[in-house]
C-alpha cells in the first residue's frame, strides 16, 4: 500500500462472504492526469484574459499604425 502514497486513487479491497477482490488503479494514468492538472493549476484566469487583452491591443496598434497617413 505504501506504494501507492503519493498518488491520486489509492487501491481498494473488496471483500465478501467467500472472495475479495484487490483493485489496483493505474499508474500511468494517474501520472498522465497529474500533468496535467499541474499545468491548468498554474495558468491563472487573470493571466490568460491578461494575455489576449494584450493581443487585441497589439492588434489594434498594427492596425492604426498601417492605416496610418502621415
Amino acid at each position: 500500500m505504501n506504494a501507492y502514497q503519493d498518488q491520486f486513487i489509492k487501491p481498494e479491497i473488496k471483500v465478501s462472504n467467500n472472495v475479495f477482490k484487490i483493485i489496483l488503479p493505474n499508474t500511468n494514468a494517474q501520472a498522465e492526469l497529474r500533468e496535467e492538472l499541474q499545468y491548468h493549476t498554474h495558468i491563472q484566469p487573470e493571466d490568460e484574459e491578461t494575455q489576449i487583452m494584450q493581443m487585441i491591443d497589439q492588434e489594434k496598434e498594427f492596425k492604426e499604425n498601417k492605416f496610418r497617413k502621415d
